[in-house]
């Protein structure tokens, strides 16, 4: 007699079936997503106490930050087409914050916003671009695939390329220590009084965000929307400008260092990246 299965059944948040469905790892296994975490709601944050412990247990999760999201095709085809290529770019982009950032305690400390440009040689952009994509389908909920089909399209059609103008892609160099998985939540701009719809998740090393019909979101720059227009099978060298981040809040899009936060500055960076 076989064991019964301890997975639960579900929409699969790529392709709409309803099935068993898969763990997926957000950010990838290998991708340094393999350490134990306690995860708390945007709730427990709000009730801390004045010193900032958690009034309530986080739920404990070994082996990785995982979601029940895909369906096991989705889950093994988007792995395989997309998986690879993040977990390069996750490893690069550590040699990079070893070589630029080696003491983050002192960035930390700093609060102006730090820029890096990032250099990666002979990879492929469309590729990464459809990792993001693919991990923020496991961030949302089902009915994420519902509101935005060309996004699904554009993940399960692994030769697709463009998207919408509607969809603004952001990359960051992330330290954390909070990791941070938000689903598609609106932020006020208290300056232009424009709101912003987006989505994220931060795991170190890379923050990646998307807005969705927010002309000019906050962070002026690693827009990485143009990936799109790259074919599956197309190399190239990519130069790109990002912020480095912490991850010292729950917000979406606040990179600010502790430093930066007890100074009472808002999350948008007050300097361009460098020339």
């Amino acid at each position: 007699m076989s064991a019964k299965s301890t997975r639960p059944s579900g929409t699969c948040h790529l392709c709409g079936q309803i099935c068993l469905l898969s763990k997926d790892h957000v950010p990838y296994k290998k991708a340094f997503n393999q350490e134990t975490t306690i995860s708390y709601t945007m709730v427990d944050w709000l009730e801390r106490s004045a010193t900032g412990q958690f009034q309530r247990k986080g739920y404990l999760q070994q082996g990785g930050v995982r979601y029940y999201a895909p369906c096991d095709k989705c889950n093994n085809d988007t792995g395989h087409w997309y998986g690879g290529e993040y977990i390069t770019w996750s490893h690069a982009a550590v040699g990079i914050l070893q070589q630029h950032c080696s003491d983050p305690d002192s960035l930390d400390k700093d609060p102006d916003p730090k820029w890096v440009r990032l250099i990666f040689k002979q990879v492929y952009p469309l590729r990464f671009l459809k990792a993001v994509t693919t991990l923020l389908f496991s961030v949302n909920s089902p009915e994420f695939r519902l509101s935005h089909p060309d996004l699904a399209t554009f993940v399960l059609d692994k030769d697709r390329t463009g998207l919408p103008d509607r969809y603004k892609f952001y990359l960051s160099l992330f330290l954390g220590p909070i990791s941070r998985y938000v689903g598609v939540a609106g932020k006020l701009d208290v300056n232009s009084g424009l709101m912003a719809h987006l989505t994220e998740f931060s795991y170190p090393p890379f923050s990646c965000l998307l807005t969705i019909d927010t002309p000019q979101f906050v962070q002026p720059c690693g827009v990485i929307s143009g990936f799109a227009d790259f074919r599956y099978d197309q190399r190239a060298d990519i130069e790109i400008d990002v912020l480095v981040g912490f991850g010292r809040t729950p917000y979406p899009g606040d990179y600010r260092s502790q430093a930066a936060i007890d100074a009472g500055q808002a999350d948008v960076p007050k300097s361009s990246p460098p020339e």
